[in-house]
């Protein structure tokens, strides 16, 4: 159990740490981040966490998906991103509208996923390898 000399010494501590310039700004700083993250709250009724994804396909949905992509669905294939989940604030992804190429096809528990290689655009360099769901891509033609 701590006696009052001890609490007394613990708080006085305390007040000492804040009293430094860098510690109150800190503190400062860290009730107007706070207020500021109250503000927002308050001024978005809505707020991202409580947005919902979309809608999960069904086993049946994700069967007829994957069997109308047999026809086009193969390693190499052209294709364009149309689709995704909404991201945190609500708006799409910013790949809808790239295009990229069929680099590997997933097993059995993610059939209705690929993997894409993206092409570069503007200054890329690296190669980007997106995991998409079959839903969110249409197949191009070569040419």
């Amino acid at each position: 159990m701590v006696d009052r000399k001890e609490r007394e010494r613990l708080s006085s501590e305390s007040e000492r740490a804040v009293s430094r310039p860098e510690a109150r700004w800190r503190a400062d700083y860290s009730k107007a981040q706070h207020q500021r993250r109250l503000a927002r709250a308050a001024a978005d009724p809505q707020m991202a966490r409580t947005r919902a994804p979309r809608k999960a396909l069904t086993a049946e949905e994700k069967a007829a998906m994957t069997a109308r992509a047999a026809n086009w669905l193969r390693l190499g294939q052209r294709i364009r991103i149309t689709g995704s989940s909404p991201s945190i604030d609500g708006s799409n992804e910013r790949r809808v509208g790239r295009v990229g190429v069929i680099w590997r096809l997933c097993s059995a528990p993610f059939a209705d996923y690929v993997y894409v290689n993206l092409d570069l655009i503007g200054r890329e360099r690296s190669e980007k390898v997106v995991f998409l769901e079959l839903r969110d891509v249409v197949p191009i033609e070569d040419g």
